[in-house]
């Protein structure tokens, strides 16, 4: 199922607030980060779909998953033995920004 919400501990989490080093549900992260003015302007991300306790890097084309750097690697690293580095990296997009 993953791991829950550091916040309320009932739901699983989905997002990664970098800001304050939580993993958190939508309803927590929407509630926490609308609280006001300074909590608005942290930087999150989604958490990673196949460990759930980091936050995603990338999001995967062709598995239609985010994963972090480590399941990235390991992940797509065995996946792709038989593909050139430039086939494989086309179908990632690297994740930045807010949510």
């Amino acid at each position: 199922m993953g791991y829950m919400c550091d916040f309320c501990g009932e739901q699983r989490s989905m997002v990664y607030c970098r800001s304050d080093a939580a993993c958190l549900c939508l309803s927590c992260d929407r509630s926490v980060h609308s609280a006001n003015a300074l909590s608005k302007r942290h930087s999150r991300t989604l958490v990673c779909e196949r460990c759930n306790a980091q936050p995603a890097t990338v999001r995967c084309v062709e598995e239609r998953v985010s994963l972090c750097q480590n399941c990235d690697w390991s992940g797509h690293n065995n996946n792709n033995n038989n593909n050139n580095s430039s086939s494989s990296s086309s179908h990632r997009i690297i994740i930045r920004g807010k949510l």
